[in-house]
């Protein structure tokens, strides 16, 4: 049953679970994108607070070194030379190992520009600064270093040392002698201590001045006296108040390679820089901020809260995945529900229209249809029945055909019980005499078939059972036999006539072989004793009359002979066997040596090639062919025979091929005549039977035979041999008969 179409379509079904899928799913992006925000903003907080706490402790740091200093400058205040004993009593009690990490000390830095020898030693002895020698020797202005206290071996190598010999630290000192304020150098080479001569380091330089303090700074360059300073390693400075979770680079000023103080590890920043970078300035000194860039690492990122990001996408496209299974499968449930209620119905009206197209099927299909209920009534038939049968239903109605003996003496009841029974069937043709079923009617021949038709639980509601008229056919039949029995009658008649033509004809050749030779040796006897005893007596013109008499009577027996052999091939039985053709014409050929006058001409023959042929014939058409090649071609300087083979359009050709006269191509359709000639006897003797008896022979082996050439330029007969084997192509085992002469180094393939 042809399913219909409902009325709701698949894309209306369908459209409810996807477009469920689309909210959710964006329900499911818009809650993920709020989680994202709000984490990314959480982590950017954090990380601020980070960088709050680690900028405000290293601006702690730096300004409490800047006080020490400035605690350190408040004894030159007071007294314009404080002994270095005080100084180092003020130092040793800040305990600078263990409170201020980096700070490699405390010194003083003295203008020595205008003291001399004597009054410089007399300081010198008064404050016990024993082997002072200035350091590095430089043409600058003398601000060498007089102690660097905690006293110490590394600090005792800074005494001497010129600060104005670097070039750096004197730019520094000008500057902070300008402005009158503290000052933080850097990076610089710590080269006063040998620990840190290759390490980066920071300054911090506090000017000295004699009296209270300048009002500008062209005072300050006259009245500066020196500076109190402090070196400064910054791995030690800043390595302990760097954040555990970020990364923190320090440095003086812009940011630049140049400024770069201190580096706590960038190589483990996050591919996060937009989020995860910041950067601060601190003011450690009164002019000069140090600038802290702030980078997060994956630790930092570790403690993140971002792992919610995927579950809460995950969580959300699962959801949506389940909801719109569910929804989907609700909706192809519902779906299901409205198409079978709709196929339902739609069933029911192909149901009638099949049963409607069903009945016009019957009673308008050409052939007799009739229809028989499960208990043998005929309830229905249609025109097809009513003009083979030349009677109608009415006819039918109290007949049943499964209880009416004509049923089974026809034969047809059986089948009809078959079909009842639920199995196709087909009755092959019988004689119905349809008047003795229904009282009227006529006799047809019929065969046909019969087919149950089953509801929807398999029982056979009726059967239909359709005629094929075979009465024509069977008349058609009859005279077929009529007609064979009277072409076997004329075939028996034709096969005497025949027969006794074939009697004749071997009386006839009995007579030409027997009653015409006889006059024929005679007329040749006798004209050959004339010649021979009574020649003396005759003149020229008389000997030639004579000579001339027994060629012919020659050439009339060659007639006679090739004649006998031409109506023997005809009538003669074919024993058809496979053949070596190549085997063959090396066997004529040798024979050809002892017939005719050498030299031969060459040959070259193709091996190994075979066909399903009558042995006696075929040697006598290849013989005939070898004949007439040597004849047209032994006038040649270099003659050539060739027999060979090829392949054209799946069937195997054979040749024979010379390089002699030829022939006029438009005269070929004489060439398998009898007694046709293409040359005068002068120059090419023969009879003119030997070609006819070559198509005679390939002709009643079912074979074809042809040839091409040209004058002067040789000819080629071609043949085929139906059932031939294949044969092999011509290669290099292809041997040569030179000059009659097989070389014996060659093999024959037979």
């Amino acid at each position: 049953m042809r399913k219909g179409k409902s009325a709701i379509g698949p894309r209306s079904l369908t459209l409810f679970p996807w477009l469920v899928l689309a909210v959710s799913l964006a329900f499911t992006a818009t809650a993920t994108l709020v989680v994202s925000n709000s984490i990314e903003r959480h982590e950017q907080r954090r990380f601020e607070n980070d960088v709050d706490r680690a900028s405000q402790a290293i601006e702690n740091r730096v300004k409490s070194y800047s006080a020490l200093l400035q605690g350190a400058k408040g004894m030159f205040t007071q007294n314009n030379e404080p002994k270095r004993a005080d100084f180092q009593n003020y130092v040793n009690g800040l305990r600078l190992g263990s409170n201020f990490p980096g700070m490699a000390g405390i010194g003083y830095v003295a203008n020595l520009t205008d003291i001399d020898q004597a009054t410089l030693q007399q300081r010198l002895d008064r404050d016990n600064i024993t082997g002072f020698k200035p350091w590095p020797s430089s043409q600058s202005v003398p601000f060498d270093v007089l102690y660097l206290e905690e006293e110490g071996s590394e600090n005792k190598h800074a005494q001497g040392f010129n600060m104005a010999s670097d070039p750096q630290r004197l730019v520094a000192m000008n500057e902070a002698v300008r402005l009158r304020k503290t000052l933080l150098v850097g990076p610089v080479k710590l080269t006063e201590e040998p620990r840190h001569e290759h390490e980066d380091g920071l300054l911090i330089l506090v000017p000295v001045f004699f009296g209270a303090e300048p009002e500008d700074g062209e005072d300050a360059s006259t009245r500066i006296i020196g500076f109190v300073y402090s070196p400064i390693f910054p791995e030690a400075m800043f390595s302990q108040l760097a954040p555990n979770e970020e990364t923190v680079k320090v440095y003086l000023g812009k940011p630049s390679k140049d400024t770069l103080l201190y580096d706590s590890g960038s190589s483990m920043i996050l591919p996060h820089p937009d989020k995860s970078t910041f950067t601060k300035t601190v003011n450690g000194s009164d002019e000069v901020g140090l600038t802290l860039e702030f980078r997060s690492t994956p630790s930092f990122d570790a403690r993140s809260e971002r792992a919610l990001i995927p579950f809460t996408a995950m969580a959300g496209v699962l959801f949506s995945g389940l909801l719109f299974f569910f929804t989907f499968l609700e909706s192809i449930a519902r779906k299901k529900a409205q198409q079978e209620a709709f196929d339902r119905q739609f069933a029911q009206r192909e149901l009638g229209m099949s049963e409607r197209r069903l009945r016009n099927l019957i009673e308008q299909a050409p052939v007799s249809i009739q229809v028989v209920s499960p208990d043998g009534h005929c309830i229905e038939v249609n025109g097809g029945f009513e003009k083979l049968w030349q009677a109608s239903l009415k006819n039918f109605k109290d007949v049943n055909l499964l209880e009416h003996p004509y049923m089974k003496e026809c034969g047809l009841l059986p089948y009809v019980l078959r079909a009842l029974s639920g199995k196709p069937t087909t009755f092959p043709a019988t004689e119905v005499d349809i008047a003795r079923l229904a009282g009227e009617g006529r006799t047809r021949w019929i065969m046909g078939s019969a087919y149950p038709l089953k509801d929807q639980q398999g029982r056979v509601r009726e059967v239909v059972v359709m005629h094929q008229d075979l009465t024509d056919a069977k008349k058609a039949e009859e005279e077929i036999v009529e007609m064979n029995a009277y072409l076997e009658q004329r075939v028996e008649e034709r096969t005497e006539e025949l027969r006794r033509a074939v009697d004749e004809m071997e009386a006839f050749s009995y007579s030409v072989a027997h009653d015409l030779r006889a006059p024929l040796r005679a007329m040749g006897s006798f004209a050959r004793i004339l010649m021979e005893d009574h020649s003396e007596g005759l003149d020229e013109e008389a000997q030639g009359f004579l000579n001339r008499i027994g060629e012919n009577s020659v050439r009339m027996g060659e007639l006679i002979d090739g004649l006998l052999d031409l109506a023997r091939i005809s009538r003669a039985t074919l024993d058809i066997d496979e053949v070596d053709l190549s085997k063959v014409v090396e066997e004529l050929w040798r024979n050809m040596e002892k017939r005719y006058p050498a030299p031969l001409p060459t040959i070259r023959i193709q091996p190994a090639l075979r066909a399903d042929a009558d042995i006696r014939l075929i040697r006598a058409a290849l013989q005939n062919l070898l004949d007439n090649a040597w004849k047209f071609s032994r006038r040649e300087s270099q003659p050539v025979i060739h027999f060979g083979a090829e392949n054209r359009g799946g069937e195997t050709v054979y040749f024979i091929r010379d390089n002699g006269a030829g022939f006029d191509p438009s005269y070929i359709n004489k060439l398998f005549r009898p007694f046709e000639r293409l040359h005068t006897g002068t120059e090419y003797p023969g009879t003119g039977i030997g070609l006819a008896t070559v198509r005679r022979i390939i002709e009643r082996h079912g074979g074809k035979v042809w040839a091409e050439g040209e004058l002067d330029k040789g000819a080629t007969f071609y043949f085929t041999l139906p059932s031939t084997k294949t044969v092999n192509v011509m290669d290099e085992h292809t041997f040569y008969l030179s000059e009659g002469v097989i070389p014996k180094s060659r093999r024959l393939l037979g």
